[in-house]
């Protein structure tokens, strides 16, 4: 189906053959499942930088002793107080409202694998996740946030080391929360309950998020056991692709030394240096022909 006379090819002949494996390689299967695993990458992706932004701003007011008594000051303008608090509802949102997004992408990833090893382990590891007192709790607040009003937040300030020493501490309010308590199911509840002095979001947060880090980063490492051959089928492709556009010279498969070369070429133009072939090291004429080429080459997808 396809010609492997690479060098033999005219130009023409050799953009028919690239417009074909253009076509071929946007149907393949694997370019489906890479298209529906990209989709899950990217949300959490999205909820991983949220969760370390708000991880952020509760470290600085844990951390930043300046921040800390503006926190607490009442004797003058509040404005830094008011941005705190802005930035961590901003902050918090963004969180919860990326992690909902998150779960219900994977859960419709979830299911194109029905009843295999990955569906049930996933669920298993999943569970783990989602049972856990703390992950209940803010889901639930989430809908809090959404359909009730803003997070009533707290912050404690304690001294020890004859005063030298500061601790501040940015809760939720338990009592406030508990005020709607027709809006918690029991679980919320028993774990407000259980947190009277109010719940420390930092540690509620980042025990979230590191929970979910795990699940995920075991979900990735799935997917090339679940799609190997395609994948395998797919790299070919892009192999005969990358062929075709070199001229039989390359397959991709050194796709990092060649990208590597390529920014050292500019780095060498840029500081007047001659540039250099890759296949030879020789130096290669003003107009760049082979760090350009280099650049059209394609990388093979393996792993998301």
């Amino acid at each position: 189906m396809y010609r492997e006379d690479y060098a033999a090819m005219t130009p023409e002949e050799r953009d028919v053959q690239l417009r074909q494996l253009d076509v071929d390689l946007r149907s393949h299967p694997a370019a489906a499942a890479m298209g529906r695993w990209s989709s899950i990458n990217r949300a959490h992706r999205t909820f991983a930088m949220n969760a370390r932004e708000l991880d952020a701003v509760l470290d600085a007011s844990e951390t930043d002793q300046e921040l800390q008594m503006e926190l607490i000051q009442n004797v003058r303008d509040d404005a830094v107080r008011r941005g705190f608090f802005a930035l961590l509802d901003q902050r918090l949102f963004n969180t919860l409202a990326s992690a909902v997004t998150l779960v219900e992408h994977t859960n419709k990833l979830r299911n194109d694998y029905p009843n295999t090893v990955f569906w049930r382990e996933f669920e298993r590891r999943n569970k783990q996740v989602a049972d856990a007192p703390g992950t209940k709790f803010l889901r639930k607040f989430r809908n809090y946030l959404v359909h009730v009003g803003s997070a009533p937040f707290s912050s404690t300030m304690s001294w020890s080391g004859g005063g030298a020493d500061a601790a501040l501490r940015v809760h939720l309010d338990s009592a406030a929360l508990l005020e709607r308590r027709d809006f918690w199911d029991a679980a919320s509840r028993q774990f407000l309950e259980g947190n009277p002095d109010g719940i420390h979001l930092r540690v509620v947060s980042q025990q979230y998020g590191h929970s979910m880090q795990e699940l995920f980063e075991w979900t990735f490492s799935q997917f090339e056991s679940l799609h190997g051959a395609e994948l395998e089928s797919y790299n070919s492709l892009v192999a005969r692709r990358n062929l075709t556009l070199s001229g039989g010279e390359e397959d991709g498969s050194e796709w990092e030394a060649r990208m590597a070369h390529v920014a050292e070429n500019i780095k060498a133009r840029n500081e007047g240096r001659p540039q250099t072939s890759f296949i030879d090291g020789a130096v290669i004429d003003e107009s760049g022909e082979a760090a350009r080429r280099g650049a059209e080459l394609q990388d093979p997808p393996g792993a998301l």
